[in-house]
């Protein structure tokens, strides 16, 4: 994280930095200072941030694969695309019920992603719509779906 963040004061002169999947290896909750500083770079540079990070909502123990967006558009609330589509053995263990004592003996970490069940908004940043997909979704028509509305298909 150390390194994302001096590349991104590096390019203060960019309108929009984007870091990888999972750029962010701690989950979301764990994530605040990260988040802040890229909240002053935006702040005084002007530089809106997409990048990867495991979100996580402690109170019902639920994990996304997600993309997080810092800058413009977000206000106090911020802006998330929760993966749909996950990779089997790699997000999630199909068939956790049967191997769940298994599991969990394995410890397996970041097995336990949940796949977002709802239509998402797309993410805004530089004052555009920006359709969002990670590894696995990187296919024809799942990428068609995520643009924004007018844009070419």
């Amino acid at each position: 994280m150390r390194r994302y963040l001096k590349l991104a004061r590096e390019n203060r002169d960019a309108q929009l930095i984007i870091m990888p999947e999972t750029a962010v290896p701690i989950l979301y909750s764990q994530a605040e200072e990260f988040i802040y500083l890229l909240d002053v770079e935006h702040q005084f540079y002007g530089v809106d941030f997409v990048f990867g990070i495991p979100h996580d909502n402690p109170c019902k123990r639920e994990y996304f694969n997600s993309v997080m967006q810092v800058g413009s558009g977000t206000g106090i609330t911020p802006m998330f695309y929760h993966k749909e589509h996950l990779v089997p053995f790699g997000e999630y263990v199909p068939f956790q019920e049967v191997l769940g004592d298994v599991m969990r003996w394995l410890d397996v970490p970041m097995s336990e992603f949940r796949p977002s069940e709802e239509k998402q908004p797309n993410l805004q940043a530089i004052g555009q719509q920006i359709g969002v997909s990670i590894c696995y979704e990187d296919y024809g028509e799942r990428v068609r779906s995520s643009l924004p509305v007018g844009a070419m298909r």
